[in-house]
């Protein structure tokens, strides 16, 4: 666009000089800085050859952020055609000039997939635009970090002056810099009789040991020390950092200045009150001036009473966020329920309570009406797995059972009053909850439809709110084994029967003997029968004839 502008005046102007007759050599030379400015640029992909946003192809890259570990490279990996590419560029852009203007230890660069694909898949770029980060001090075979952030230039200026401030700057152990979220960590943990002075400023560079504007806070704090003992611990906060939330909680608004902090204690226990006071540096004194000052401030500071209301010199210490502590992800249960997991995932031996999805599909070769089924099937687990993955952290397991697959569900059902032998299968689907220990229960809710995640996490959060009726379970339940499963069979269908033959011929007593009987079949088979014939006579005597 200014480019365009230049263009446009410079045309105008040269317009000017001609209509005023100039000499040739002036003409001559108006024409060929219009013809300059105007001059077609060079573009490389989505990015012209004089964008501060470097462009890079595999020997570039490999000289820059393989080999050049030290420095700090965001890399954009993108396809020409991609309309999200097309979209982050005048950001990708505008961030890149704003970081070279703050003059940040960084590089924003560029990857035309479309001409590199080989250094794309290297990195396992999968979808555009992707972008990575590698930090200083990295290893040389990294392969960068993703970044999360905000496409947009302030999310992207943000990242990148915080990734690359963190390992070009070093912070003085005695006076390290605090980020908003460990302010509280800082004030309430630790020796909680002595004071906390937070240096409040802004304009500087991070680190307290590489920045002559913040090295002096480390010479206060040396003051402070005896051997490991501290007498007031020291860090420091950047207006520039986490949007100034430091400074606006204490309602800070001139920088740079110092916040000294006492907490209250309460037989001995420091609570989460106190008072702070602040102290407003001269911008323009000398460092030595600042030391003495701030030391001074500091030995006022401790003899501060924090549970003094009427101190009119102090305030009540605001409140800052504890650390998030990150809860403990389970893992999720959720699983065909079988003969075999019954009593682990469901009865017995879990302790929560078990959802069952219980539905009815025909069987292989039947009608599309089946196959329809099936798929409402596949829909409806997909919805239980995301609701088991919602309350993970809940003593829940979440199962399916498909009658239609596994005949030993039917008995197991049948006990809840799901009755899959019905023709028009009615009970199904329906949601099944069940609760085992010192009173077996359970609930039933049938569905007229496939199970949405919306349904099943009502039916969960009615039931975390008590608000399930569940009826006593008299019996628990039990797949039916293989062994009892005839299904739609004739039980008899498959059966032997054996004939014997009557014969008046006596029959030979036999004392322990095997004796093999024959018979052939139709087709000419014979089908033997090794039998041992008890021995000792008596009524326990048994013939060939008997047998």
């Amino acid at each position: 666009a200014a480019r365009g502008e230049i263009c446009r005046a410079s045309a105008t102007f040269a317009a000017m000089v001609r209509s005023r007759g100039s000499r040739g050599f002036v003409t001559a030379v108006v024409t060929l800085v219009v013809a300059l400015a105007c001059f077609p640029q060079t573009v490389s992909g989505l990015y012209a050859d004089d964008s501060q946003v470097v462009s890079l192809d595999p020997k570039s890259f490999k000289a820059k952020v393989t080999n050049d570990v030290q420095s700090f490279y965001l890399v954009e990996f993108y396809a020409p055609w991609c309309g999200h590419c097309k979209k982050l560029a005048p950001e990708y852009e505008a961030a890149a000039r704003e970081i070279k203007k703050e003059k940040a230890p960084a590089t924003l660069a560029a990857v035309d997939c479309d001409k590199h694909k080989a250094l794309c898949d290297t990195h396992g770029v999968s979808g555009f635009p992707t972008i990575l980060s590698f930090s200083a001090g990295r290893e040389k075979a990294s392969k960068g970090e993703k970044y999360e952030g905000a496409w947009d230039k302030d999310g992207i200026v943000e990242f990148v002056t915080l990734k690359s401030a963190a390992k070009t700057s070093v912070d003085d152990p005695l006076a390290p810099r605090l980020p908003y979220a460990d302010v509280h960590s800082f004030l309430h943990h630790g020796d909680s009789s002595i004071p906390k002075a937070v240096l409040l400023t802004e304009g500087v560079a991070s680190g307290s040991k590489t920045s002559t504007n913040l090295s002096w806070l480390a010479s206060v704090a040396v003051k402070f020390k005896v051997g490991r003992k501290k007498s007031a611990a020291f860090g420091y906060a950047r207006a520039e950092d986490d949007k100034g939330a430091v400074a606006r909680t204490f309602g800070v608004v001139k920088f740079p200045s110092v916040v000294c902090v006492k907490l209250r204690l309460e037989k001995g226990t420091a609570s989460e009150s106190g008072r702070f006071t602040v102290l407003t540096l001269g911008g323009d004194e000398k460092v030595g001036e600042t030391i003495r000052s701030t030391k001074s401030f500091i030995d006022l500071c401790q003899k501060m009473d924090p549970s003094d209301a009427a101190d009119a010199n102090s305030k009540p210490l605001p409140s800052f966020p504890p650390p998030r502590r990150p809860r403990k992800i389970a893992e999720t249960r959720f699983g065909e329920l079988t003969e075999t997991n019954l009593h682990d995932d469901c009865l017995g031996g879990f302790a929560g309570t078990c959802v069952v999805l219980a539905f009815r599909t025909g069987k292989q070769g039947e009608d599309a009406k089946t196959q329809a089924s099936k798929e409402v099937l596949e829909a409806s687990k997909e919805a239980l797995s995301q609701t088991s993955k919602k309350y993970r952290n809940d003593p829940f397991s979440f199962l399916w059972v498909d009658t239609g697959a596994d005949a030993g569900a039917q008995s197991f059902l049948k006990v809840f009053g799901l009755d899959a032998s019905k023709n028009a299968g009615d009970d199904f689907p329906a949601l099944l909850a069940i609760k085992t220990g010192k009173r077996n229960r359970f609930a039933v809710k049938n569905l007229d439809k496939a199970l949405s995640e919306n349904t099943a996490s009502q039916f969960v959060d009615q039931i975390l709110a008590g608000d399930v009726v569940f009826a006593p379970l008299k019996k628990v339940p039990e797949f039916e084994p293989e062994y009892l499963r005839f299904g739609d069979e004739d039980p008899e269908e498959n059966a032997v029967e054996v004939i014997l033959e009557d014969t008046d011929e006596p029959a030979e007593e036999t004392n322990g003997e095997v004796v093999e009987i024959a018979e052939e079949s139709d087709e000419g088979e014979e089908t033997g029968l090794d039998a041992q014939v008890a021995a000792g006579g008596g009524e326990d005597a048994d013939t060939v004839g008997e047998l």
